[in-house]
């Protein structure tokens, strides 16, 4: 059996997804180019790596798919000298590239097996400065604050006020909001004053993360 040609279906959905949106950056198109996505997804997977879709990689937990997550870290537009958080990010794939843009990146996750597979596909791929830490979600990792920029890995209904203090005033976060009355769109905010100031950039959707629920409002 022929084995498949990754590194011909990265340059495709680079080619046909990304840069149609707008994903054009250079450093940020060379990290996606250089990161083998097939490395972060389960093994029986690794042919549909490069399909414009979310893959589920434990139960419950998804990668989001290309478009989707590249369009979070490109709205970040992160900087050489920056830190970054990524909460949610489940097998490591959005740090490996964040890494090559910045200068370091911890990734929380709350699930052990998650954790597991993150750590060993960075290792794997050579990548030296990314933080992999076990814990709850929406507490993200306030012993690193103050990070410059927060990339939650999926699709949420807000974010947690301890979570947004560890971003810097000024600083940047990205996610799939799902506001009331819209539809979950790729967003990014800006801090300012402990509240987040969003701009909708394309609608997409991603799996709603644990801990990042809307608080529900009961009506009589």
């Amino acid at each position: 059996m022929k084995l498949p040609d990754f590194r011909k279906m990265r340059s495709a959905m680079i080619d046909s997804q990304l840069r149609p949106s707008g994903i054009v950056e250079p450093n940020l198109v060379a990290a996606i180019k250089y990161v083998p996505r097939e490395m972060y997804v389960p093994a029986d997977l690794s042919s549909l790596a490069y399909l414009d879709e979310a893959l589920e990689v434990v139960p419950g937990r998804s990668l989001p798919a290309p478009l989707t997550g590249c369009l979070m870290m490109s709205a970040l537009e992160v900087m050489p000298k920056e830190r970054a958080l990524i909460v949610g990010g489940t097998t490591g794939y959005s740090a490996s590239i964040l890494a090559r843009l910045c200068a370091h990146v911890t990734l929380v996750e709350d699930d052990a097996t998650l954790v597991r597979r993150a750590s060993s596909a960075i290792s794997k791929t050579g990548v030296s400065n990314v933080s992999v830490v076990e814990g709850a979600l929406a507490e993200g990792y306030a012993e690193g604050a103050p990070y410059d920029v927060l990339l939650i890995d999926g699709q949420i209904e807000g974010v947690p006020e301890a979570l947004i203090a560890q971003v810097r005033e000024g600083g940047r976060i990205a996610a799939v909001l799902a506001e009331r009355g819209a539809a979950p769109s790729v967003s990014v905010g800006r801090v300012a004053g402990g509240h987040v100031g969003w701009t909708r950039l394309l609608e997409a959707s991603a799996p709603l993360l644990k801990g990042f629920e809307r608080p529900r409002v009961f009506e009589f």
